[in-house]
């Protein structure tokens, strides 16, 4: 596990990355985040899965009929992925990240 200052340091070293490392880099990160996506749907049971499909029904509810089939099942799945993250937090650290000045997210989070 990376610590925090070398975590800060990677985050530095990564604002100068062009070109290929660049892409290297952004495919790693894609990556980790895909293995762990996968890590925590495996650690969720079948009804906590059923949950979080439903929850994200309600919430593409209103967009459904205008969104192609393919397009609905991406939109679903990548809601019910960040619903499942959002869930496995620490409600300490979903606060945290909700007021970081540092953190920029398109999506508002309740903690």
């Amino acid at each position: 596990m990376m610590s925090c200052a070398s975590s800060d340091a990677a985050r530095a070293k990564a604002k100068s990355i062009r070109g290929d490392a660049r892409e290297a880099l952004i495919d790693r990160l894609r990556q980790l985040d895909a293995s762990l996506i996968d890590a925590l749907r495996r650690r969720c049971d079948h009804s906590t899965l059923e949950r979080l499909s439903a929850e994200a029904d309600e919430e593409l509810k209103p967009f459904r009929a205008r969104m192609p089939a393919e397009a609905y099942q991406q939109s679903h799945q990548a809601c019910v992925d960040r619903t499942a993250a959002r869930a496995s937090r620490p409600a300490d650290d979903r606060i945290r990240v909700a007021t970081s000045p540092r953190i920029r997210s398109p999506v508002h989070e309740e903690p």
